[in-house]
């Protein structure tokens, strides 16, 4: 992805923080060895000329290519390529990347059985109306974010995709979240939707228990799944109110369309 307008400060920012990494790469590296050459260039870059609005674009292209070199560098040899590095630099991989893509999409799946909540729907229209609205809107923002992440890592290769960092082509472009900090915002409204339809009470929630986990030791996608803790303890408050009489379960969906209802008059 090129880079429309880039911030010089930016760039001499980047370049600031990456070359002690570059100068510590060279100490003790053989000559005519890898590490010996990426840390050259690296040094070339980050003392090169400040940036300039006409030659920041450039400049930072060239420090992604850096960064990925970087990371190639840092894996571990004798692998298997699907083995996961973690962290490229601090950043969540392309490798990462796709596992969270793959976890928005399964939760996305088990959506289908839930969205209609014909008990809701008839007994609180406008409190199921304004979930329904908000749930459609969110839906969609999340969509755009995995066609956005997936175009992003569909052309890195394999045996680069754990090395590679997510933000490779967005980076320091001003108004462009990186793939992983868009994905990981529009996934952010579905932790309150479940909420809210846990508490309402008049359908299961999907049980969501099989939802694709990395096999990474440091990433943990149970992280982002939708139905967290505080959800759980809601469905457990719900079910015992179920149990008191439908009336009650009615009367809680009553109150939080006025809640939303006011939220939205505001």
């Amino acid at each position: 992805m090129p880079h429309v307008f880039v911030r010089p400060s930016a760039v001499d920012a980047l370049r600031r923080r990456l070359l002690p990494t570059f100068e510590a790469l060279g100490r003790g590296a053989p000559p005519g060895s890898e590490a010996a050459a990426l840390s050259r260039a690296g040094l070339a870059w980050a003392r090169g000329a400040p940036a300039t609005l006409s030659s920041a674009p450039r400049l930072q292209g060239e420090g992604d290519d850096l960064q990925a070199r970087l990371g190639v560098l840092q894996a571990p040899r004798g692998r298997p390529t699907r083995t996961r590095t973690g962290e490229v630099l601090g950043i969540p991989s392309m490798g990462e990347l796709r596992d969270f893509v793959g976890a928005q999409k399964y939760q996305l799946q088990q959506l289908a059985d839930v969205e209609g909540c014909p008990a809701w729907a008839s007994a609180d229209p406008q409190g199921y109306g304004a979930w329904a609205a908000e749930m459609h809107d969110a839906k969609a923002e999340l969509l755009a974010a995995i066609t956005f992440a997936e175009s992003s890592y569909s052309l890195i290769p394999e045996s680069l995709m754990n090395a590679t960092p997510n933000n490779v082509g967005t980076a320091m472009i001003i108004g462009v979240a990186s793939p992983w900090d868009r994905l990981k915002a529009a996934a952010h409204p579905f932790g309150d939707l479940a909420r809210r339809f846990i508490a309402a009470g008049f359908c299961p929630w999907p049980d969501m228990s099989g939802m694709p986990q990395p096999k990474a030791p440091d990433v943990d996608l149970k992280a982002f799944l939708w139905t967290d803790a505080a959800a759980k303890k809601i469905e457990k408050v719900a079910e015992a109110v179920a149990s008191t009489g439908s009336g009650v379960v009615i009367g809680i969906g009553l109150a939080l369309a006025f809640f939303v209802a006011v939220k939205i008059a505001k």
